[in-house]
Parts: C-alpha cells; sequence; structure tokens
C-alpha cells in the first residue's frame, strides 16, 4: 500500500539528475496514487503536470477519474471528465467505465446511467466492464428491474456475459430478496 508514497518522491529524484518529467512519468504516478487510493495526491500530481506545461492524455484523465473512486468523489471525477474536453481530448470506453465506477461506488446509479447515456451517444463502444460496472450500481441501490435490463441488453450490444456479470446480476437479485431470480440466472 505505500508505493504511492514511493512514487511521490521521483519527481525530486528526476530534477536531481536532471531528468524531464513527461506525459507517462506523471501518468505513471497518478496510477500508483490511484492503486494507493490517494485521489489528493494524484490532483496534487496532475497540478505539477500541468504548471510544468505537460499535456495529459486519456490515460491521465481515466486514472485521475479512477483515484476518485475509492472517497465516492463524484462531482470531482465530473470535472475532471469536463478538463479532459477542454485538452480537446473524448472519453473513450476506459474513462466511460472509470466513471460509471465513480458513480457506482458513490450509490448515484442515476448518474451512472447517465455517463452510459453520453457513452453511447458519444459512439463509444461499452464493454463488459461498462455493463458489469452499472448492473453492480443499480443492485446495490436495489434497482432490480434496471439491473435484469441492463444484463438482457448485453447480448444485444454484442457482449457476452461472464463470470463477473453472473454474480454481479445474482448478487442484485439476493440484494434485493428475488431467490427465484438468482437461481434462474444460476441455472
Amino acid at each position: 500500500g505505500g508505493e504511492w508514497k514511493q512514487a511521490l518522491q521521483v519527481p525530486a529524484d528526476m530534477r536531481a539528475t536532471r531528468v524531464e518529467m513527461d506525459t507517462v512519468t506523471f501518468t505513471t504516478l497518478i496510477c500508483a496514487c490511484e492503486k494507493g487510493g490517494e485521489w489528493e495526491h494524484a490532483m496534487e500530481i496532475y497540478g505539477q503536470m500541468t504548471a510544468r506545461g505537460v499535456p495529459p492524455n486519456e490515460s491521465t484523465f481515466s486514472a485521475l477519474i479512477s483515484s476518485c473512486k475509492q472517497a465516492g468523489q463524484v462531482r470531482r471525477a465530473m470535472e475532471v471528465m469536463a478538463e479532459m474536453r477542454k485538452y480537446g481530448l473524448e472519453p473513450n470506453t476506459i474513462t466511460f467505465n472509470a466513471m460509471i465506477g465513480v458513480c457506482g461506488r458513490a450509490g448515484d446509479w442515476l448518474r451512472a446511467l447517465d455517463v452510459y447515456d453520453d457513452m453511447v451517444a458519444s459512439k463509444v463502444p461499452p464493454s463488459v466492464v461498462t455493463f458489469n460496472s452499472l448492473i453492480a450500481a443499480c443492485g446495490n441501490a436495489r434497482r432490480l428491474g434496471t439491473a435484469l435490463d441492463l444484463y438482457h441488453i448485453m447480448p444485444l450490444r454484442g457482449l457476452s456475459p461472464n463470470l463477473v456479470t453472473y454474480n454481479t446480476v445474482i448478487k442484485a437479485c439476493v440484494r434485493c430478496s428475488q431467490w427465484e431470480q438468482a437461481l434462474e440466472i444460476y441455472r
């Protein structure tokens, strides 16, 4: 868990050896903070990145959004997505999945669905992860009908449910005391 602390030392080490940090270096540092659940440090590193004139990319923004997940920082994640667009970058599947994950973690299933609608309108292809995150968000909010609708939409989108999908749907059924429905999915 403390790797992110070591990562924060990298910029000073690089300055000492006169090595310039680039987009990949900063994004890697942001990812280290994200993995450590340190969204505030991730934002701090992003601030250093932009202050030095190093351009962020899609991966930078996806990592920043993901860093907001553990703390349920939906508003901050939405601000990051807006900033991404200011740079002329469009969210990709990974970015949208990260945003849906943040919303789901915060219990904001309606916003997760809004993000999905934005994804579809932007012609960004959803993935199995997209649907797993949406189903989890709806299941956690006890919106079983919506969770099941999403599950049934997957094949229409050319996506096959995986083990995580089945587990997530069954968990949603159990959470809503729909034992028969859970068994039907299991079979």
